[in-house]
């Protein structure tokens, strides 16, 4: 093997310095090792003897061998271009690594090349950097929908779910302004105009935006607006990524729908989970004659009368809901006159998503006129009895019960005559 003419030898200080701080490899002009320094030959694990008249490609992964490329690269290194790439090698060792590699064709005086010089770094760190934000944005691709934005707004590229989420094809939105994602108003209004100023002056945003689609309809995007800047700080576009919450957001409404109604049509008292009243809506403030700041921070016992406080029926049914238990019932209550009020009353434990219990709500109905009647009725059937024989009937003739007057009239015990016919 012959290098041709022989090497420069006159090597400036400033290759000098790059031979001494990067590996460094010196080939003819078909690709074969002529020299190599330390560094370079530590990476690969060889000494100069045994790398002498290797060809390149034979320290390239198996894989990453293309020869066409490679006769493409020797061809523009033999016209005198400077070539640099980036590229997968293994050592002697089996070790892989990622070099980025420069090479240099060296001339003679008269123009011929001699001989080409490759300055390697290593990059395997970067590259799998790279290959990890490769994966991650990848991963981000699949999950969320993302548009890129110039920093006027005006739409430079979106990804296949945010497309799919909008309705629109590429084609139909690149070159377009975001302004056809949201109504005419809102899209000349000083708040929209000063959203966008926000973010050009590289303030992210996050909220949950009500955007419209292609098809006109209302689509709920949980989304983030991200300046992205250069290495000075200064943003030179901007990047959304979203999640379209549309169908959250229309079961929220349904929830706030049914919510409001409840609301509307029950009296509805909020406790922390040990019995202080956070909030009260209107219906349950005139059910009990109080006004809300007379109530906010004030323990459910208000409600109770002081006898019942202390009773061991009372802790046991705050420790019930305090264990997520609901109760319900008719319970009776003291309005701020001193007034009874007997409620019809639901006491729900509320969760958080980790299930700790973080309030309790009580959905209530007044029934003191219900429960007056029904003590009315029973005081008056208690006359009754007190007064007047009373015997009940199955509707077969069966006796079910009867009360002492009768018991005493006819001489019959009752133990005699229930489950005996009228006969």
């Amino acid at each position: 093997m012959s290098s041709g003419k022989s090497h420069i030898r006159d090597v400036s200080p400033e290759l000098r310095a790059l031979n001494t701080s990067f590996p460094t490899v010196t080939f003819t002009t078909d690709g074969e090792i002529i020299r190599a320094n330390a560094k370079y030959l530590a990476l690969i694990g060889a000494d100069l003897p045994t790398l002498r008249g290797t060809l390149e490609d034979s320290l390239k992964h198996p894989d990453d061998v293309d020869e066409a490329a490679s006769a493409d690269l020797w061809d523009a290194l033999r016209r005198g271009e400077d070539r640099t790439v980036r590229e997968r090698r293994i050592s002697m060792k089996g070790e892989e690594f990622w070099i980025e590699a420069h090479y240099c064709p060296l001339r003679e005086e008269d123009g011929q090349i001699l001989e080409v010089v490759q300055i390697g770094n290593l990059v395997s760190d970067a590259v799998m950097q790279a290959a990890d934000k490769e994966g991650q944005i990848a991963a981000i691709n699949a999950l969320q929908a993302i548009v890129h934005y110039a920093l006027d707004g005006t739409i430079l590229d979106a990804n296949e779910r945010f497309l799919e989420t909008m309705g629109y094809r590429a084609e139909e939105i690149i070159g377009r302004n975001d302004r056809i994602f949201v109504d005419t108003d809102v899209a000349e209004s000083d708040c929209y105009a000063t959203f966008w100023e926000t973010l050009r002056q590289g303030q992210s945003r996050a909220a949950e935006f009500r955007r419209i689609s292609k098809d006109g309809q209302d689509v709920w995007l949980n989304a983030s607006y991200s300046p992205i800047k250069d290495a000075l700080g200064r943003p030179f576009k901007i990047v959304k990524y979203a999640t379209d919450v549309t169908r959250e957001r229309q079961r929220q409404s349904e929830y706030e729908w049914q919510v409001s109604a409840i609301h509307k049509s029950h009296a509805v008292v909020t406790f922390d989970v040990n019995g202080t009243v956070l909030d009260a809506n209107e219906p349950f403030l005139t059910m009990m004659g109080y006004s809300l700041p007379e109530i906010v921070g004030r323990h459910h016992r208000l409600f109770v009368e002081p006898a019942f406080v202390h009773s061991a029926e009372y802790a046991a049914f705050w420790k019930s809901l305090a264990n997520g238990e609901t109760q319900s019932g008719q319970f009776k209550r003291i309005a701020s006159d001193r007034r009874i009020v007997w409620q019809d009353s639901s006491y729900s434990p509320v969760f958080d998503a980790a299930g700790e219990l973080l309030k309790v709500v009580c959905y209530a109905t007044e029934v003191t006129d219900s429960v007056k009647r029904q003590a009315d009725h029973q005081g008056q059937i208690a006359a009754i009895h007190r007064s007047q024989g009373v015997i009940e009937f199955a509707l077969d003739g069966t006796i079910l019960d009867a009360n002492e007057n009768f018991l005493e009239s006819v001489g019959y015990r009752l133990s005699e005559v229930i489950g005996r016919h009228h006969r």
